[in-house]
């Protein structure tokens, strides 16, 4: 039998844009672990020096009740858009309390950033055996589309910001 250029450049398109999602488990891992996570998703652990990273007052669910430490940040060179990975954990107990992913893009992009916004859907709606509870917002400038799953364990909020300069897909995986 025999097949089309056109059906392996489907396969292997499909492919990449899966690679993007296949990572994310709602699994919290120990802080000793993330190295070797990394390490096994070809992420890259960077270290800022002089610039600390923090979150906002309720950024994430329960996040006044933490004393975060400066985040493990990584960077995956992923197909067809990059992911950076921040891991957040309290102090002194070293507790990962919010593993943020992030792609970015631009105006250009946004079509790129809309397929993997749609593939975190099917994949977290999979994993929480339903949809989700969506909101749209729109401004003047930009907007944002937001869907969040939950179960007795895990909370993931995902999110797509376009416009305003701010083309972006961001999931947000914390616990109870």
């Amino acid at each position: 039998m025999r097949r089309s250029p056109i059906f392996f450049i489907f396969l292997f398109v499909s492919s990449c844009a899966l690679g993007q999602i296949k990572d994310i488990s709602i699994g919290r891992p120990a802080l000793k672990a993330v190295d070797s996570i990394e390490r096994a998703n070809h992420g890259k652990i960077t270290v800022y020096n002089g610039i600390t990273f923090s979150v906002s007052s309720g950024y994430f669910r329960a996040s006044d009740n933490f004393h975060l430490g400066q985040p493990i940040i990584s960077i995956r060179e992923t197909t067809p858009r990059r992911v950076i990975l921040n891991y957040y954990y309290s102090l002194p107990d070293s507790v990962i309390r919010l593993i943020e992913y992030t792609w970015n893009g631009s105006s250009e992009e946004i079509n790129k950033l809309n397929d993997i916004f749609e593939l975190n859907v099917k994949h977290f709606s999979t994993l929480f055996a339903n949809k989700g509870s969506t909101k749209q917002e729109d401004h003047d400038t930009w907007s944002q589309k937001t869907i969040t799953w939950e179960n007795d364990h895990s909370y993931v909020q995902q999110f797509m910001v376009t416009g305003g300069g701010t083309y972006r897909v961001r999931v947000l995986i914390s616990w109870k």
